[in-house]
């Protein structure tokens, strides 16, 4: 299973993205994190990751992008 996946995500062109958002970030861990990004298929999983997003979008609308 982990061998078609990692295929999935060479199709998907995964770490040319992750490399891609490792270059906006601001500080080198940061980066490394982004670097590390594994997509989840567990979808209890997902749908908190989406509801983080969807929170933190809703804060940065109404209060502005944090400092950092």
């Amino acid at each position: 299973m982990k061998r078609k996946m990692n295929r999935n995500y060479k199709a998907l062109e995964l770490p040319k993205i992750l490399n891609m958002l490792a270059l906006e970030c601001t500080n080198e861990d940061a980066a490394e994190n982004a670097l590390n990004i594994m997509p989840s298929t567990d979808i209890e999983t997902v749908k908190r990751l989406i509801k983080e997003t969807d929170d933190a979008y809703v804060l940065m609308a109404k209060f502005g992008a944090p400092s950092f």
